[in-house]
């Protein structure tokens, strides 16, 4: 039953696609609105392969650039939209994608049927039977027609004439045939034969039912229908300006009076027949007294613009950063000085180059879809506030101007972020770029050592460790998962070494903080892909008012080993979620996410201070039990105080936190005491 959904994806995308080719033709049709109406019909081939072909060639020229900034992705919808934990729509248009992708439904943990999955299914269903209906129509009035045509008499060739029909047209495939009603004068029957045999030579008897069968699968698309309408406008007009190049100018007038005698019966929207007065008849007779044989020079120019708008539209944006990255691809990047690093690391975010950003952050967890994540983020801009270097650890003030956040845990907007930077033995490179704020002083001042190459037999110890021991132990036992034979040692002064049978890893993680709390190890198939991950949470910051933990989650990538996927947007997810609004009169502040509301009453001692906002992110705890969870306490702002406050009745925001495909995803957000 999956075969349906995804393959009405894909009819959506080459839909939405061939819908900005449409737009692009319909405009070019104004600018060859004095030229012969031939050239405006053959730009309709471009719609048509568009709408039939799901892929397509890649070009420097390609006009649809445009709508896809960054990427040369023409993929808007998923295939797998109904399964992803938070679904993204990427329509090239960043308002649309925010409000579209905001308004879709995520997947829900541990549950068999999911409400996305659900829309999905039903909305492929929907288009199946639209599908259905429109060809079982076409199919019926065809050979209606045929039954209607059966009694016709031969007057040559191929040319008929039937008593049942109001209007001439062409009926059939493999052997077409003209249809003429009783009653046409000798001149009429002349026009139309040399209509319709225009019509019999340049294929249009096979062109018009495949574009009304395109019609039928795109139906739900109302440019569809609009480009039917004036592909077979630009049809007929073409036409008819061939058989007034024929027979020459001096006919215009009998001839425009055979269309007007033969437009009786009105317009239809169906695949056959090719009827001669059946499409826009007064702009047709227009178009014939109007019409002039084009010069040379008219014809080259409408030679030129059919090609380049055919190469520009029917070909897609050259994608140099879509290439898929793979991890051998990354290379340990350093730079002579702080500036430099910076400097460059600056670009790569303006530039969304994921592999450059990923070589120079040593420690960052491979992503496979990095790239193609970045590909969707438009960063506008990227300011250098503040800069604080010394001698071997520097950090950077920075301010970022994001345009479009993509497919990212980005927000819209301008936000702050700060770089730190950490001199090697062979230069400098990027600890990471974070959303926390600066880093502490004792780190900025802390000097690096370069941890010596280690083997097993260097990993002697084998209980976990405790504070009284840690001085004296070169390499500290950390968490233990021994059924698994999986350890975890320390490198000091910091990063760890996983062990798992009789391989090592080693890891650039920060441990063991004031308060000497361990690590905690779980394996188990987290993302249920048939593959047990290791998952970790490390205590990465303590003290008064400050208890943070890291979420690592270890995902087995063949001989390579583990890929390290930590859980670093859960701030922007909490921000993207969790409201508040103050209540001065009732002391009251109401919280609220997408599934849950909670009024919290704050102490009464605080009431006639200034509410500022509510405060997170100093507290956080990730359970790892029994899946993944995150509980942080929500406190508030004062505008008379400095810290946040935290009382002793707090409520705490909880969620389940999802992971597939290497990315994190809190669903389930709720608010308790």
């Amino acid at each position: 039953m999956d075969f349906l959904p995804a393959l009405f994806s894909s009819v959506l995308n080459m839909s939405i696609t061939t819908s900005y080719v449409i737009l692009f033709v319909m405009l070019t049709r104004l600018f060859l609105k004095k030229m012969p109406k031939i050239f405006s019909y053959a730009l309709w081939a471009v719609v048509l392969f568009r709408f039939l072909c799901p892929f397509s060639f890649s070009s420097a020229f390609s006009f649809l650039k445009a709508i896809t900034p960054g990427s040369g992705k023409m993929d808007y919808i998923p295939s797998d939209i109904g399964m992803r934990v938070q679904p993204q729509l990427e329509t090239g248009i960043g308002t649309v994608n925010s409000i579209s992708s905001g308004s879709l439904a995520a997947a829900m943990p541990y549950a068999s049927a999911n409400s996305m999955e659900f829309i999905t299914f039903v909305m492929a269903g929907i288009w199946a039977l639209g599908v259905l209906v429109l060809i079982i129509y076409s199919v019926a009035s065809y050979f209606l027609l045929k039954r209607k045509v059966s009694t016709a008499m031969l007057l040559q060739d191929n040319v008929f004439a039937c008593e049942n029909i109001a209007t001439p047209f062409v009926l059939g495939i493999i052997n077409p045939k003209i249809y003429l009603p009783i009653g046409l004068s000798e001149t009429e029957k002349r026009f139309i034969v040399k209509h319709e045999q225009t019509h019999i030579r340049r294929f249009d008897y096979i062109i018009k039912p495949v574009a009304f069968l395109v019609l039928c699968i795109h139906w739900f698309n109302p440019l569809a229908w609009i480009s039917f309408v004036l592909m077979s406008r630009d049809m007929e007009m073409s036409c008819d300006e061939q058989v007034i190049n024929e027979l020459g100018p001096e006919i215009k007038k009998e001839y425009s009076a055979s269309l007007l005698s033969l437009a009786m019966n009105g317009k239809m929207i169906s695949g056959s027949p090719l009827s001669f007065g059946e499409t826009g008849v007064k702009g047709r007779i227009k178009n014939v007294l109007n019409y002039q044989r084009p010069a040379l020079w008219v014809i080259v120019i409408g030679v030129i613009v059919v090609t380049v708008m055919g190469m520009g539209l029917s070909s897609n944006p050259n994608d140099n950063k879509a290439k898929k990255i793979a991890e051998w691809d990354r290379v340990a990047y350093f730079a002579p000085d702080a500036k430099q690093t910076m400097e460059i690391y600056r670009k790569a975010l303006l530039e969304s180059d994921y592999l450059t950003q990923l070589s120079l952050t040593h420690a960052e967890a491979f992503d496979p879809q990095g790239q193609e994540i970045w590909d969707t983020i438009k960063i506008k801009d990227v300011k250098v506030l503040k800069e604080d270097v010394h001698e071997n650890k520097a950090c950077y003030w920075l301010e970022l101007d994001i345009k479009d956040s993509g497919n990212s845990a980005f927000e819209t907007g301008i936000f702050p972020r700060w770089l730190w930077l950490v001199k090697g033995e062979q230069g400098w490179y990027v600890e990471g770029l974070m959303t926390s704020g600066p880093p502490p002083t004792n780190w900025l001042l802390s000097e690096n050592k370069q941890e010596k190459a280690i083997s097993i037999k260097d990993l002697t110890e084998k209980s976990i460790i405790t504070s009284d021991r840690y001085q004296k132990t070169e390499y500290p036992l950390l968490a233990a998962l021994p059924k698994e034979d999986i350890y975890l040692y320390g490198l000091k002064p910091v990063g760890v070494v996983l062990r798992y049978g009789d391989k090592l890893q080693l890891f650039n993680w920060k441990y063991l903080m004031p308060r000497f709390i361990l690590p905690v190890l779980h394996k188990y198939d987290l993302d249920h892909d048939g593959e047990d991950e290791i998952i970790c949470v490390l205590d990465a910051g303590s003290g008064t008012g400050l208890s943070l933990y890291e979420l690592h989650v270890l995902k087995p990538s063949g001989a390579s080993g583990y890929v390290d996927y930590m859980f670093s947007d859960y701030l922007e997810q909490v921000t993207r979620t969790l409201s508040a609004t103050y209540y001065q009169k009732e002391n009251n502040l109401v919280l609220k996410t997408n599934k849950d509301s909670y009024t919290y009453r704050i102490p009464a001692e605080y009431q006639n201070l200034t509410y500022k906002s509510i405060a997170y992110g100093d507290i956080v705890f990730f359970d790892i039990s029994n899946g993944l969870k995150i509980k942080m306490p929500l406190g508030v702002y004062f505008d008379e105080m400095a810290s946040p406050q935290f009382f002793e009745d707090a409520v705490f925001f909880n969620g389940d936190i999802v992971f597939k495909n290497g990315k994190f995803q809190i669903v389930n957000p709720q608010i308790t005491k």
